[in-house]
């Protein structure tokens, strides 16, 4: 399954969380959304 982001500053963010915790930009997006849960 994909997720498509279309907004450029949500793309922005997801790709500077991945870099800074050294994830994949699908385990940032996924810790995240755990977190907020």
């Amino acid at each position: 399954m994909a997720i498509l982001i279309k907004d450029p500053e949500t793309d922005r963010i997801v790709r500077e969380l991945a870099a800074r915790t050294g994830k994949t930009i699908t385990d940032a997006v996924k810790t995240a959304a755990e977190r907020e849960l």
